[in-house]
This record gives C-alpha cells, sequence and structure tokens, in this order.
C-alpha cells in the first residue's frame, strides 16, 4: 500500500494511521511504536529538506519512507530477504 503523508502529520501519525488502514485495524490495537523504532529519531532524520530513506518492520507490516512524502507498507510476511 502506498501512501501519501499529508503536509502538517508528522511522520509518527503517517506510520500508525498508514499501518492501522493496510493491516485493517484500529489505531489502539497496534503495538507502541517506539518498541519497532525510536520515534523521535524517525522524526528528526525527516526534518530537513534532504533526501532521506529509512525500513523498518511495524506491527506486522514493513514500513519504508521516502524524503517524508511518501510511505509504503507491505505486510511482513511478504517480503524476502
Amino acid at each position: 500500500m502506498e501512501y501519501e503523508i499529508p503536509s502538517g502529520m508528522t511522520v509518527t501519525q503517517a506510520v500508525i494511521t498508514s499501518v492501522s488502514i493496510s493491516e485493517n485495524i484500529p489505531e489502539t490495537a497496534l503495538p507502541i511504536l517506539y518498541d519497532s523504532i525510536d520515534t523521535d529519531a524517525l522524526e528528526a532524520v525527516f526534518a530537513g529538506r534532504g533526501r532521506s530513506h529509512i525500513s523498518f518492520l511495524y506491527s506486522n507490516s514493513l514500513v519504508e519512507i521516502y524524503n517524508r512524502e511518501d510511505l509504503t507498507v507491505e505486510p511482513a510476511g511478504t517480503v524476502s530477504k
């Protein structure tokens, strides 16, 4: 699933929202994001205007974020190593 991060939304909230949509579960049913990634560091990586890419596992999904604009979510079981 591809998700465009809306202007004014934090990267952290975009991750939670997109994974919730992708996994078809309420945001409140997701595990704590901080257990998967340091959310302060995540926000810091995308605070500037530079080109950045990060990927990590969260809940049952692989999350990839590109340049603070685009985010993709794939089921973790479909990711090849």
